[in-house]
């Protein structure tokens, strides 16, 4: 059928289109801040070399789990994850402090109560904290959220210091034994993660349910904010679903790669199909599929891995059901939307191995967080061969790994405190 090798076509990166993605990335790394689509926010960190060893503690806020961990950091790349704790912020009946009814100061005395835990009188305690939300900093010690993401309402902590707001709850629990040192966000940590037991590493990335990726540039790592990288070619589908979402033409790169999105791109296509005879029942379709996420990445993967002759049976869950001869076009229209969601981001990775050309560096890692890497099939492979293919393209000599690193928000908060440590001495 013409109409769907179209749309094929649309969603179809050639080698030649990721070179140009690639190569207008890494232009981008060197445009000044306000000429760019990437924030190119520093760390204040530098490659894990030289840190203290010792204990750390490591508080991981990013999603709707609250984490707290003491990590023993022996050097040499070993390390014990001595004690963790891991809470929901909301318990049905309970408390909820991602509602817009709560406080930050509830929310970092519940924080603050968890650490009381772990921690043992008469002990000094480093802290690293990932913080995996917008931010901007000045110091490595301290944070301003710009704004929540994710399911987050929380009242009163955008545009506070975060750290400020967890040594508040700290001392009044009359607990002065902790430091909390470092601020991190979650590229940051996997970036430390991987570099602790691997000094290849150039890369660290989240591929899940959003994107962004950090990298060394000179001898500090940044956090790109790639997700907001917007020189992509779109096609008229990705340009309907992006006038849809909150913010249009912001984080792009995001929206065509990342998991919160994938499903809106099926669904915009499948909006478009409704009218050319390939469901069952026209009316039903369409009228299911206005419906916003109806379809997410869960769905995506499910259809994925239970193969074309499948493509019905996992469909009828949201009560739709596509013509038998059709099934094979839906399975490897959801396909190449993940391969070129995939490929996107491949594309991002190369662009910043070609920025750093001076690498002398022979193997280079890259180190890659996230559910959608590690779980959607036809993803982390995509990846890994473009990068592949794009090595030859470039003629980069240097042997690139991709890597699957999911200790980052813990180990990569306490090293981050290890660091900073060993440069306070």
């Amino acid at each position: 059928m013409n109409y769907f090798t179209d749309i094929m076509k649309q969603f179809t990166l050639e080698m030649a289109d990721i070179i140009k993605i690639s190569d207008t990335f890494a232009a981008e790394l060197n445009l000044p801040k306000e000429q760019s689509d990437l924030k190119m926010l520093s760390s204040y960190l530098s490659y894990p070399t030289s840190l203290s060893i010792g204990n750390y503690l490591a508080l991981d806020l990013g999603g709707s789990n609250v984490r707290v961990s003491l990590i023993a950091l022996y050097g040499n790349k070993n390390y014990t994850i001595l004690k963790s704790i891991k809470k929901p912020l909301k318990l049905s009946g309970q408390y909820n402090y991602l509602d817009k009814t709560a406080t930050g100061s509830e929310l970092f005395n519940f924080i603050a109560t968890m650490i009381k835990e772990i921690i043992t009188e008469g002990e000094q305690y480093y802290l690293g904290h990932t913080f995996s939300f917008p931010f901007t900093q000045t110091n490595i010690d301290e944070a301003y959220l710009i704004e929540w993401t994710k399911e987050f309402k929380t009242k009163a902590v955008e545009g506070q210091n975060v750290t400020a707001l967890l040594v508040t709850a700290l001392n009044k629990l009359g607990i002065f034994n902790v430091e909390p040192v470092a601020v991190i966000n979650d590229t940051v940590a996997t970036f430390l993660a991987a570099a602790y037991t691997n000094n290849n590493v150039i890369i660290g990335s989240i591929c899940g349910t959003g994107h962004n990726t950090a990298c060394l540039i000179g001898d500090t790592i940044f956090n790109l904010e790639s997700g907001n990288f917007s020189k992509i070619p779109l096609n008229k589908y990705d340009e309907q679903f992006d006038l849809l979402t909150e913010k249009p033409k912001k984080q792009l790169l995001e929206k065509l790669s990342a998991g919160r999105y994938l499903g809106e791109v099926v669904r915009t296509v499948l909006l478009d199909l409704v009218d050319n005879n390939v469901f069952n029942s026209t009316t039903e379709a369409k009228l299911i599929l206005k419906e916003p996420y109806i379809i997410n990445t869960e769905f995506i993967s499910t259809i994925l891995n239970s193969g074309c002759s499948n493509t019905n049976k996992i469909f009828a869950k949201i009560n739709i059901s596509f013509k038998d001869q059709y099934q094979k076009e839906i399975f490897e229209l959801v396909k190449q939307i993940v391969i070129r969601a995939a490929s996107l981001v491949a594309a991002t990775y190369l662009g910043i191995i070609k920025n750093n050309s001076s690498n002398t560096k022979n193997d280079l890692v890259i180190a890659v967080d996230g559910s959608l890497y590690e779980k959607m099939p036809f993803y982390s492979e995509t990846i890994t061969k473009i990068i592949l293919a794009g090595k030859k393209s470039n003629r980069i000599n240097n042997n690139i790994t991709v890597v699957f690193e999911n200790r980052g928000s813990e180990l990569g908060a306490a090293i981050a405190a290890a660091i900073v440590k060993n440069n306070s001495h």
